[in-house]
């Protein structure tokens, strides 16, 4: 417990209680667990989806994360914890801004100051909308590990063993949604999203058209075109 001196001034005492609350409230932010789907890539690639997915921001330098391969990571972790576990083989080194929560990644040793100018910020949109849903079958049944993406972004997801999906910090205006599964004909759905609200949006896919094919016959499938590492694309399949 803080004790502070009577004869502070009154604004001096709301000033302190307002810097311990907001050291608090930093804290509390920064050890809870949050779910991460980052796939292995370029570093400066996963470092701007880390960031969307922590909601914290993180500054790194271009020319120095340039050629680095980052980790797949997947589940719930602390942000701090999830960045240690994507950058934990590229020899990167992690620190955190106390005030601002701020995470900086770098090579080790000192940056030199005329360098500054290079450093890349990205933070999360301030005002950012969430999109969940479930994905079917013709046959009403539930399709586990479906990918869902929104279209023009690096977001995206799977499905869990109830079709259930959620997209997090998308920002505000149309959103073309994408929803892939194997054997199944793509199919997408644009929704806008709007500041700080969730929109729902559920999709039946068709049932496979090798199931209503004769025995013999040759099945020609849609192409689809999915940007993700081998890594999900063998998950999805799995």
């Amino acid at each position: 417990m803080i004790t502070l001196p009577r004869s502070l001034p009154a604004s001096l005492v709301f000033g302190v209680i307002f810097v311990l609350l907001r050291l608090v409230a930093h804290s509390e932010t920064s050890h809870a667990a949050k779910p991460f789907e980052l796939a292995a890539g370029p570093a400066n690639v996963t470092l701007k989806q880390f960031a969307e997915q922590a909601g914290r921001e993180i500054v790194f330098m271009a020319s120095e994360v340039a050629g680095t391969e980052t980790t797949a990571v997947r589940g719930r972790f602390i942000p701090r914890e999830a960045l240690g576990l994507m950058l934990g083989k590229t020899g990167l080194v992690i620190s955190v801004d106390p005030k601002t929560g701020a995470f900086a990644v770098r090579k080790p040793g000192e940056i030199p100051k005329e360098q500054g100018a290079g450093l890349s910020t990205v933070t999360r949109p301030d005002r950012t909308g969430t999109i969940e849903g479930r994905v079917l079958n013709a046959d009403q049944e539930f399709l586990e590990r479906a990918l869902v993406a929104v279209a023009g972004t690096a977001q995206q997801t799977l499905t869990d063993s109830v079709g259930f999906f959620r997209l997090s910090d998308v920002p505000p205006g149309p959103a073309e949604i994408r929803v892939f599964y194997t054997g199944m004909p793509q199919q997408q759905r644009t929704v806008v999203v709007i500041p700080e609200e969730t929109v729902r949006a559920d999709f039946t896919l068709a049932n496979s058209a090798v199931a209503n094919k004769p025995a013999g016959d040759t099945v020609v499938l849609d192409a689809m075109e999915v940007s993700v590492s081998r890594e999900m694309a063998g998950s999805a399949i799995a």
